[in-house]
């Protein structure tokens, strides 16, 4: 090829800076043949979980920012889908690239299919078997539409082996594995003096998953859960995802944690939330991602949630996921604490730190590849 590639990133959500952080990484390490530009759907609009993101991880802000914002499914996969086609239209790339399994992934594959440009899929093969759950729809739709596929492990890969799917797909490992390591010496120690917490001596919560937070019956089991964690084993610190504060509010229970003694912080940029994991003695999760950084981090991940996002840590003993009552929140915590420490690291599980890289070679093979 005489003239750079042309490279399109599609993210959306918070979960997927960190991914497509890694890939750039790697991609600036050759400038003389590819040109990058980011699309951001706007679904996490506010600079908590956006713009500090990008700041922390080094990544230019986006070139274009769609301004969806919050809605239903159907709002921000037609808004999202609207949008990237027409970025596609006027800029004319060589290859989209999408990320994980938000709504933005599958607008932003369905976008470059309908244009008949060549789509990768970052953190393809993960499945739950759930179809009813949003995210499990976007990613099964979108690993059979792309062209290329990324897996974070080698389940994930014998999984698109089973669908058909395994020409075009490479175990390439986790950038977000890449992340964690690269970023490692800078996290934010000073979150646990300014939270007033002592180290390996709290519980890190997060929540998040519309599973959890839509349904009033089900939200108040979990904070339910939270404050019996609280009350009955450790200090917990819970940073709030803007989006589950307001369904606390919705349901009466603010201030209702702070009371009980859990520490209610705001959402956390990744450094700090980096330095909580690797300091915490356990993680209270329903984020595939951090229960990733939590095993990173060699510390359990309690799942407030019936289905494992990542069978692979469950068998290893890393992820409890379960039933969402305190009793049984309880004694998958007790148990974690009971277990015998976690070697750190991803034990081969997620690759070896350098899937960007692999990423990387293997989208500039196909793009030189191409007529």
């Amino acid at each position: 090829m005489t003239d750079r590639a042309r490279i399109l990133h599609v993210v959306g959500s918070r979960p997927q800076f960190p991914k497509l952080a890694a890939l750039r990484r790697a991609l600036r390490e050759h400038p003389d043949r590819v040109e990058e530009r980011v699309v951001h759907s706007g679904q996490h609009y506010d600079r908590e979980l956006s713009e500090v993101f990008f700041e922390e991880l080094e990544i230019p802000l986006p070139d274009y920012n769609l301004g969806v914002g919050s809605g239903s499914h159907a709002h921000q996969i037609g808004a999202t889908l609207k949008g990237v086609t027409g970025v596609i239209e006027d800029w004319r790339p060589d290859q989209v690239v999408v990320y994980g399994d938000t709504n933005a992934t599958l607008a932003g594959a369905l976008a470059a299919t309908q244009c008949r440009v060549p789509v990768a899929h970052v953190e393809a093969g993960v499945r739950t078997g759930n179809l009813f759950q949003t995210e499990e729809l976007n990613r099964v739709v979108t690993d059979r539409i792309s062209t290329s596929r990324f897996c974070c492990t080698e389940l994930n890969l014998r999984t698109l082996e089973g669908e058909a799917l395994g020409d075009g797909s490479l175990f390439s490992g986790d950038t977000m594995l890449d992340n964690y390591r690269h970023f490692l010496a800078r996290m934010d120690v000073g979150i646990l003096e300014r939270a007033g917490l002592r180290e390996n001596a709290y519980v890190l919560c997060t929540v998040h998953r519309a599973e959890n937070t839509d349904e009033d019956t089900r939200l108040a089991e979990v904070i339910d859960s939270i404050e019996a964690v609280q009350r009955e084993i450790e200090q917990v610190v819970f940073p709030v995802h803007p989006r589950t504060r307001s369904a606390i509010g919705r349901i009466g229970r603010q201030g209702k944690l702070e009371a009980a003694g859990v520490k209610v912080i705001d959402s956390l940029g990744f450094q700090a939330l980096q330095a909580l994991v690797e300091h915490s003695r356990l993680v209270l999760s329903d984020s595939g991602g951090l229960q990733r950084e939590a095993y990173f981090g060699g510390r359990r991940c309690v799942v407030p949630w019936e289905y494992a996002s990542w069978p692979e840590l469950v068998e290893a003993g890393a992820a409890l996921p379960g039933p969402v009552d305190p009793a049984s929140v309880l004694s998958r915590v007790n148990a974690a604490l009971d277990a015998s420490p976690l070697s750190a690291g991803p034990a081969g599980l997620f690759g070896d730190g350098h899937a960007g890289r692999r990423i990387a070679q293997r989208l500039l093979e196909a793009l030189d590849a191409a007529p």
